[in-house]
């Protein structure tokens, strides 16, 4: 009995020093993992989101400073870019055109979008910008992006 005992143990202390060899952090396999997202999807994706920001800005918020910070990532200027009376919505977000390259880093999309209230509907648009950076982790290269918009 005393024999099996030590031959466990000595097969878990052999098994764990070969995991402790590995280098802790990102790889390429880890990477993988990362959502993938198209460019199409980046921008709706990005648009909701800000626009519910809008909406909750809007709204009786104890928040409203932190919610106007990030706002303010989203714009590419100063300019208003969403006048939202409270009782809107958005519905049938569509993207037309090409994607624009700008410069090697910047592109840019046309969307188009209804704007809905209880009285009104109102078809309205945004240029969204795609700004590319590449970023180093752990010695592997990978492409951030962002979306900022700015009125049409």
């Amino acid at each position: 009995m005393k024999k099996t005992f030590l031959i466990v143990i000595v097969l878990i202390i052999a098994s764990c020093s070969s995991n402790s060899n590995k280098k802790p952090g990102l790889n390429k396999e880890s990477l993988a993992i990362v959502k993938e997202y198209s460019t199409s999807t980046l921008i709706e994706e990005k648009f909701l989101e800000f626009y519910e920001l809008n909406m909750l800005l809007n709204s009786d918020s104890k928040f409203k400073k932190e919610i106007g910070e990030r706002l303010k990532s989203f714009k590419i200027d100063t300019f208003p870019i969403l006048n939202l009376p409270n009782d809107s919505k958005i519905t049938n977000i569509k993207q037309i055109g090409e994607t624009i390259s700008i410069t090697d880093s910047i592109k840019k999309r046309k969307i188009i979008f209804d704007m809905v209230t209880p009285n009104s509907l109102k078809k309205d648009s945004l240029f969204a910008y795609i700004l590319s950076k590449k970023i180093i982790i752990d010695s592997i290269e990978v492409i951030s992006n962002k979306v900022k918009f700015a009125r049409y």
